[in-house]
């Protein structure tokens, strides 16, 4: 009997194992992979021993080493400009939730409208969620009704 090869894929330790009615058929211990069943371990050997490829040559073990390096150095550079990049998007939408928006109206020059909605009591008690102010004028959403309103801003609470 030919002495057993690895495994072809794991590199793990091959054992014989008896199968159907007498037969054999070699396994890797590590992964559990199976060889062809043969009517007798020789032939079952021999077949296990045609699928495992020969060990790779050390210069192109080494060859492919530098090349992991290299994308492993690759992969810490993306890995930081992606960071980098996180972090800047998150510093924009910050400064875009900081931004004040002008609101033209035809009544006022400029109304502003601040990115910090809060709840008043506006006009008779009713609740009302001020938007923007400026020129003397807040503009509020009252509760119940969907439409943006300026009222003067003596009237909010």
């Amino acid at each position: 009997m030919d002495e057993l090869l690895p495994c072809p894929f794991c590199g793990g330790d091959a054992v014989e194992r008896p199968f159907f009615r007498g037969m054999s058929i070699i396994r890797c211990r590590k992964c559990r992979a199976d060889g062809k069943a043969g009517n007798t371990l020789d032939e079952a050997v021999a077949a296990w021993n045609r699928r495992t490829s020969p060990p790779c040559p050390p210069d192109l073990t080494t060859q492919a080493d530098a090349e992991i390096a290299i994308l492993r150095s690759d992969l810490r550079a993306a890995r930081a400009e992606r960071d980098a990049l996180r972090d800047e998007v998150a510093a924009l939408r910050a400064a875009q939730a900081a931004t004040v928006v002008q609101i033209p109206d035809p009544c006022r020059p400029v109304l502003t409208m601040t990115p910090a909605p809060r709840w008043v009591q506006g006009g008779g008690r009713v609740p009302a969620l001020v938007i923007g102010a400026g020129a003397g004028y807040v503009l509020v959403v009252t509760d119940g009704d969907p439409t943006v309103k300026a009222v003067p801003a003596s009237e909010v609470k």
